[in-house]
C-alpha cells in the first residue's frame, strides 16, 4: 500500500522507518502462566513480537525505529522488566538504528514518566518524547525542502493541540507519530467509538500513525492506529495485529505497508443450554482447541441453575494442551418462560414439555410418562 507510486528506477530510497504500536509489557497477566524461568508466558509473547519486529528492522536495513507509546503497562516498571525490553532492542542499537520512543498514557503520571534518567538512553542517543513534541528533519537531495517528521506524546488535550499546530504552515509535518485520541476511533472489545478527540481533518501530516487504541484501523490511507502488537484480551480475538514500514525516497515520495504479526492462537466459544449438542456435553472437541498453548474462552449461556451446575474444573481438564481456559457467564431468567404445554392439565403435554425443557432425549418421554402415571395412581390411593 502506498501514498504514491514510486519509480524505483529513478528514485533512490534514503530512509526506512519501522513502526511499533502499544506493547503494554507487564510481569503478570491473567491469560498467561508462570514458566520455569519465572516469566509470564504472555509477557514472553509480547517480547517475542517486539524481538521479531526489531530483527525485521535490522535485516531490512531500517534507519529509524518508532515506538508509539505504552511500552509498559504502568509507570516505574521493575528493573528486570526494563532489562528485558532493552535486550530485545539491542540488535537495533548495535545496528545504529535511530530509535524514537513516544511516551503514552500508561507510561506517565503527571510529569513522571518511564525511562526518565535511564543511562542507556543517554549512552545510545535514544530520543524519548515525553512532555513536548519533537521534530526530525530528513534531508532530501532532490528537494529544496526537508521532510519533516513530528512526534507527539500523550498529554492533556490542550497540550496535544499546542503540539499539533505549534509550527507555521511552512513546517507542517510530512509524517506525524503520536499517542492521542481520534474522534470516532473504535475500541477493540465492542467497537464502541471515542466521542471526544481530535477530528481527522484537524491532524496535519501526509502520513499519520498513532498509538493508544489497540484495534488497528485506518481513517484514510496512511492515517491509522497501528494497534497493539499482541492481543491483550478476548475482546481482540478477531483483530489482526500489524507493525508498519515506511520507505522514503530522495524525491520526497513515500511508500508504506502494514505487516502482520503472528499471534498465539486465541478462541472464543459459546456453550448454550439451549444447544443440545453444546461443547460441554459433546464428546467431539474441535481440532483447533487441541493445539498446544492456545487461549480459550467459553461463554456459558443458560439458566442460573444450569450455569451453576457446570463443573468448570472437569470441563477445563478436557483441554489439557491449552495454556489458559477462562469462562464468562450469561445467565437467563427462565422463570419467566411460558408455554401452553407447561400449564396444560394433560399429563402427556406436561411430561413432553419437561423433557424438552431439560434437553433430554425422546426416550425420556416414555420413562417420564411411566413415572408420572405411577405418581398419579399413588396420589389417588392416598386420597381414597
Amino acid at each position: 500500500m502506498a501514498t504514491k507510486k514510486t519509480d524505483e528506477n529513478t528514485a533512490k530510497m534514503l530512509y526506512r522507518f519501522v513502526v511499533v504500536g502499544d506493547l503494554h509489557l507487564r510481569r503478570t497477566d491473567p491469560l498467561g502462566i508462570v514458566e520455569e524461568d519465572g516469566l509470564n508466558s504472555r509477557l514472553k509473547d509480547k517480547l517475542e513480537a517486539l524481538g521479531s519486529i526489531v530483527q525485521y528492522a535490522c535485516t531490512n536495513h531500517a534507519t529509524h525505529l518508532e515506538l508509539l507509546g505504552d511500552i509498559f503497562d504502568a509507570v516505574n516498571p521493575s528493573e528486570k522488566l526494563k532489562e528485558l525490553f532493552w535486550l530485545e532492542l539491542k540488535p537495533a542499537l548495535d545496528a545504529n538504528i535511530e530509535i524514537r520512543i513516544i511516551i503514552g498514557n500508561h507510561d506517565r503520571t503527571g510529569l513522571t514518566y518511564n525511562f526518565s534518567g535511564d543511562k542507556i538512553i543517554v549512552q545510545n542517543n535514544i530520543k524519548i518524547i515525553s512532555n513536548d513534541y519533537f521534530v526530525d528533519r530528513l534531508k532530501l537531495p532532490n528537494r529544496k525542502k526537508e521532510l519533516v517528521v513530528r512526534h507527539i506524546p500523550y498529554g492533556i488535550k490542550e497540550k496535544v493541540t499546542e503540539n499539533l499546530h505549534v509550527s507555521s504552515s511552512s513546517c507542517e509535518p510530512d509524517m506525524l507519530f503520536g499517542h492521542f485520541e481520534i474522534e470516532g476511533a473504535q475500541l477493540a472489545p465492542d467497537n464502541a467509538q471515542i466521542r471526544q478527540g481530535f477530528k481527522v481533518e484537524e491532524v496535519p501530516g501526509r502520513l499519520v500513525w498513532l498509538g493508544h487504541i489497540h484495534k488497528f484501523q485506518e481513517f484514510r490511507p496512511g492515517f491509522a492506529y497501528i494497534g497493539s502488537t499482541v492481543k491483550c484480551d478476548f475482546g481482540e480475538v478477531t483483530n489482526t495485529k500489524v507493525f508498519g514500514k515506511i520507505d522514503i525516497y530522495d524525491d520526497g515520495q513515500m511508500k508504506f505497508q502494514y505487516n502482520e504479526i503472528p499471534q498465539r492462537p486465541m478462541y472464543q466459544y459459546t456453550v448454550s443450554e439451549d444447544d443440545v449438542n453444546n461443547l460441554y456435553i459433546s464428546e467431539q472437541i474441535p481440532k483447533e482447541l487441541k493445539e498446544k498453548g492456545v487461549l480459550i474462552k467459553f461463554k456459558l449461556v443458560g439458566s442460573a441453575e444450569w450455569v451453576k451446575s457446570i463443573d468448570k474444573a472437569r470441563f477445563r481438564k478436557r483441554f489439557k494442551n491449552a495454556m489458559r481456559v477462562v469462562f464468562d457467564e450469561e445467565k437467563i431468567d427462565t422463570d419467566r418462560k411460558t408455554n401452553e404445554a407447561a400449564i396444560s392439565q394433560k399429563m402427556e403435554d406436561r411430561v413432553a414439555f419437561y423433557v424438552a425443557d431439560k434437553k433430554k432425549g425422546k426416550e425420556y418421554t416414555k420413562v417420564g410418562m411411566e413415572l408420572a402415571q405411577a405418581a398419579q395412581e399413588k396420589a389417588e390411593e392416598v386420597e381414597a
